[in-house]
């Protein structure tokens, strides 16, 4: 350009082997595989709690909460530089961690069939908390892909794409190889019966 600086033309930086890609890629799977193994598991969800809308409840938690950080995030730009990409991260994966462990806990312990509304409270919660986590974890990850070549970018995105598969693939793997009144092996209606009368039960 005549009278004006010219554009500097950084090299893009070498990725042998595409480590940093799949690394993004296992990054951006694993921001949505939490909730879509939450949002999956609506028929175990529904046996233990059947007075509940779960996919509603579930959603505006999920979302009620995600949202909130995100706004921050991208409002209040000073508050987003203090803490580290590397702490944003890892709290962010302990949150999903914590969140996805509560369920399974409740179950071993049996707590969700002694004290049903304390254990419904707290499995939203968990939800919620899962929500806080994809807000976290989402804006920290989206923005540091933005400071990197678009591949990168396009990385986060696939991985996000492919972690609705995985749920879904998992889900239907495990109705095949452990019958129960949800298994594809039983059509819908006679779940639903074999539900209702184990409950009248």
């Amino acid at each position: 350009m005549e009278g004006g600086k010219g554009l500097v033309v950084v090299a893009e930086p070498r990725d042998s082997y595409n480590i940093a890609y799949i690394i993004h890629f296992f990054l951006g799977a694993g921001n949505l595989i939490p909730w879509n193994a939450l949002i999956t598991a609506v028929d175990y969800f529904g046996y233990l709690y059947p007075a509940k809308h779960i996919d509603r409840v579930f959603s505006v938690a999920y979302m009620g909460s995600s949202l909130p950080v995100l706004v921050l995030m991208m409002s209040w730009g000073s508050w987003n530089k203090k803490p580290s990409f590397r702490l944003r991260m890892n709290l962010g994966f302990s949150m999903f961690v914590l969140s996805l462990m509560t369920a399974p806990v409740m179950d071993w312990a049996r707590w969700s069939r002694k004290a049903e509304h304390g254990a419904y409270s707290v499995t939203v919660a968990a939800v919620a908390v899962c929500g806080l986590a994809d807000g976290l974890v989402g804006g920290s990850l989206i923005g540091s892909a933005g400071e990197l070549p678009k591949r990168y970018m396009q990385a986060v995105f696939a991985g996000t794409a492919s972690s609705g598969t995985l749920s879904e693939r998992l889900v239907f793997l495990t109705s095949f190889l452990f019958p129960s009144p949800w298994s594809l092996r039983v059509p819908i209606h006679k779940a639903k019966e074999t539900t209702q009368g184990s409950l009248r039960q």
